[in-house]
């Protein structure tokens, strides 16, 4: 009776989708849906799944796209033999054992998101039956087998369970330092995409000249520059809006934190990162060399080389953030790979903390204006730090030196000379040098003596007094500015304020930007992103969806419901109509009695078929309600 067919149906037809839907009829007592359905089974489920689901699902698989009209016209190519086999080298062994037996278990979710399977009401899992079919004689053609034992693993350096917090801290503390050192340079990468946001080309990478000044923050650590991108996304530390890299809210508490939670925020940003599968290798390995890539040849025996060059990725990552040395897993990384739950967090983070050393309270202030911390310093401290001088060198010991610039932006946003004098003092283990002084000192005189405001659509530069004004003209390294003298002391420019404050820090004049009201602007202002001429391109696959989505109408009718046999016929129906085949209709009368007619199939709308009746060439409509039986006679 779930099947649909009328009560007075004396047959079920199995088709075999081809070209010619030969048809096959086989008597049966009770009416249900044969097994050969898989196409109908399939593209309900498809159809009841969101735009997310489905583009991922249609992501992980290859189809023939340009056949596809319907669901049922993507059920049909799922099921084909080539896109079987293609998705069943996602599936690793120990799945693909199950699934040729048909006995399948709830962790087996692979399969439904892959289209493979079918998730029941009940929460167990069906798979399609060609696609046991194909799994069962793989699995004979290449010996598979549930008792095949995976290859040694080649080192087991943290066979220390994840509740032990004392296990190699040696090799702990300089992973993180690795990490930490990494942790800097991304925080100059993020201050650098703050004053000017990076461009994402419709490929995926930055635009040419956002790489290049980019890259120049992060190229000391190895790490490539999308890379390095990727992970602080991941880490909630840039957002994408509209095309552009931009900071996220976050990024703020991330800078202010601890050093430890800063790189447990960067070590579970990795993890999130990865797909599932690569997830459960790494944590089910500690030896990440040569042996890995054996183990994963093993696990995925139909073809592995997709998964080894995602895992390869991985690891790479890894090496950068102090996961692993030499291509052995730390002992912390399998507390990172087993769960993202808070309660892990917890548990890393306090492994992080007691692995590194408690943080010092001194820093040594040199003539030649560097600045050397012996140790770890608190987050108040290297943040002070990190606002009037260059970092140098970043690790568990770092060197800092200072920068006049970084100084005339600090007091652009508050501070005073005399404030960063006596912060910095505070630090010193020795009183501060005579240098470090006089420029601080001088700095903060200095600071004003040339201010930039808006001027129509240039730019108004005010200089303390005419001889600096006089100095700003006469420098060849500002001629890009094109100078109008306004009066003694202002001009103008044609660029716009912040790029003209920006070039004059850059030849070493404290230049300051205010308001129209000649109010100091503290916050630097947003830098405004373009507007775009187009929207944006919407990808291939998501359009695909959509129009999916958007209808499930066939070129010849409308496919009226996805769940019961009715559906089955419109759709054959429809394919009749497409390939100008001939059908074998059966119809109930109102009498009671069936009329059996051989047709060819024009058109279908609004729940009527129009057809040719291929022994009198008469044309007749006929309800599609009352139509209990269709046969494709066989080629």
């Amino acid at each position: 009776p779930s099947s649909g067919f009328p009560s007075g149906s004396r047959f079920l037809r199995l088709f075999s989708w081809s070209t010619s839907c030969a048809v096959v009829a086989i008597p049966v007592i009770a009416p249900e849906l044969p097994s050969t359905s898989s196409a109908l089974r399939l593209a309900r489920d498809l159809k009841s799944r969101n735009k997310q689901e489905l583009i991922e699902l249609l992501g992980a698989r290859s189809f023939s796209a340009p056949t596809v009209r319907d669901f049922f016209d993507l059920a049909d190519a799922l099921l084909a033999d080539s896109s079987i086999m293609d998705a069943l080298a996602l599936v690793p062994r120990t799945t693909l054992v199950r699934l040729a037996s048909a006995d399948l278990v709830p962790q087996d979710g692979l399969l439904v998101r892959l289209g493979l399977a079918i998730a029941l009401p009940d929460g167990t899992l069906e798979p399609m039956d060609e696609v046991t079919q194909a799994a069962r004689a793989l699995c004979e053609s290449k010996q598979i087998s549930a008792t095949d034992q995976p290859p040694p693993d080649s080192t087991n350096t943290d066979s220390a369970t994840s509740n032990d917090i004392s296990e190699q801290p040696i090799l702990e503390q300089a992973g993180i330092e690795r990490g930490l050192t990494l942790a800097t340079a991304l925080d100059e990468l993020l201050t650098n995409i703050s004053s000017r946001p990076a461009r994402r080309m419709n490929t995926g990478t930055l635009a040419a000249t956002d790489a290049t000044r980019l890259s120049l923050t992060i190229e000391h650590t190895g790490l490539p520059i999308m890379s390095a991108i990727e992970l602080t996304q991941h880490s909630g530390l840039l957002a994408l809006v509209d095309g552009w890299w931009m900071p996220s809210p976050d990024m703020e508490t991330w800078r202010a934190g601890a050093p430890a939670q800063r790189w447990v925020d960067l070590a579970f940003g990795w993890r999130s990162a990865l797909d599932s599968r690569v997830v459960e290798i790494l944590f089910a390995r500690s030896g990440w060399g040569e042996s890995l890539d054996a183990y994963i040849r093993w696990l995925f025996p139909v073809g592995a080389q997709w998964i080894i060059d995602l895992t390869e990725r991985a690891i790479a990552d890894a090496e950068h953030i102090g996961l692993c040395i030499g291509g052995a897993r730390q002992p912390i990384t399998a507390a990172i790979l087993e769960n993202d739950s808070p309660a892990s967090r917890e548990l890393v983070l306090a492994r992080a903390t007691k692995a590194l050393p408690d943080p010092v309270e001194v820093v040594y202030v040199q003539n030649d204006l560097t600045i050397v911390a012996p140790g770890m310093l608190r987050p108040e401290a290297e943040q002070l730090l990190r606002r009037i001088c260059d970092v140098e060198h970043s690790g568990l010991a770092s060197t800092f030196r200072l920068n006049a610039t970084r100084i005339t932006t600090a007091i652009a946003n508050g501070m005073t000379s005399g404030e960063i004098i006596d912060q910095l003092q505070s630090l010193s283990a020795t009183p501060l040098p005579q240098p470090v002084v006089y420029l601080i000192e001088d700095t903060g005189a200095r600071f004003g003596g040339v201010r930039v405001r808006p001027w129509g659509t240039g730019a108004l530069v005010t200089a303390r007094d005419e001889a600096l004004l006089d100095l700003l003209i006469a420098d060849s390294a500002l001629a890009s500015l094109a100078w109008a003298r306004v009066s003694e002391t202002t001009a103008s420019t044609r660029q716009d304020p912040m790029t003209t404050q920006e070039l004059l820090v850059s030849q070493k004049h404290p230049a300051v930007l205010e308001d129209d009201d000649g109010r100091l602007v503290v916050t630097r202002p947003a830098m405004a992103l373009p507007i775009a001429s187009r929207a944006p391109a919407v990808p291939v696959l998501h359009a695909f969806v959509d129009r999916l989505i958007a209808s499930t109408a066939t070129d010849t009718g409308s496919i009226s419901n996805l769940d019961d046999a009715v559906a089955w016929r419109e759709r054959q129906i429809s394919v009749a109509i497409r390939e100008k085949s001939s059908l074998e209709v059966t119809f109930d009368m109102p009498d009671g009695s069936s009329k059996s007619l051989t047709i060819i199939p024009l058109s279908l709308a609004n729940g009527r078929l129009r057809a040719k009746d291929m022994v009198t060439e008469v044309e007749r409509t006929l309800p599609l309600a009352s139509i209990s039986g269709l046969v494709t006679p066989v080629a």
